[in-house]
């Protein structure tokens, strides 16, 4: 505390202190999610972010930096709830700081991140990124064999069949279609 003393135009005096209360800023970290090809995705924005010291945060001050705008928007002066990336799809948060992703249909691949931004009970902004990653489908290819009649035949029709970047193919999965 820092003491102080104010005299009024009489000559008398008071005496008293003047104490600073200084709040933690918060801290915002990266979110990552993964879907299938046209497939939704959802995060909480806030959860893994931290209050400072004395705060706390407000999801429902969640916003978006929209890179289309031009000016392109940057932390702390985002103000979007809903971003669209032509060719990749559509970004909105929603009141509680849970951001959805909905892909464009033929979507593959990582964007580059969205930024975004929380700020807290006393006004102070932290700011992060939310990155999707949309995983394509399997491809399967045709598969043959020949043999005498009454003879079995075998195949592993996984050797033709590839997977999407980033996935395996289960064997177990294999299913005989008639």
């Amino acid at each position: 505390a820092l003491g102080y003393q104010v005299t009024d135009s009489q000559g008398q005096v008071a005496n008293s202190t003047y104490t600073p209360t200084v709040y933690g800023a918060p801290t915002a970290s990266p979110n990552s999610t993964t879907g299938g090809l046209d497939q939704n995705q959802t995060a909480n924005l806030v959860t893994n972010d931290t209050a400072g010291a004395g705060t706390v945060l407000d999801p429902s001050t969640v916003k978006l930096c929209d890179p289309t705008t031009f000016p392109a928007q940057q932390p702390n002066n985002c103000a979007a709830t809903t971003v669209t990336i032509a060719g990749v799809g559509t970004y909105s948060v929603d009141s509680n700081g849970v951001v959805t992703f909905d892909p464009e249909p033929t979507y593959t691949g990582t964007p580059t991140a969205l930024k975004y931004q929380v700020t807290d009970d006393k006004g102070q902004v932290a700011n992060s990124t939310y990155t999707p990653t949309v995983i394509g489908l399997p491809t399967a290819v045709p598969n043959a064999t020949s043999g005498p009649l009454n003879t079995a035949q075998t195949t592993n029709i996984l050797t033709n069949a590839s997977a999407a970047s980033g996935t395996t193919l289960t064997a177990s999965t294999v299913k005989l279609c008639a």
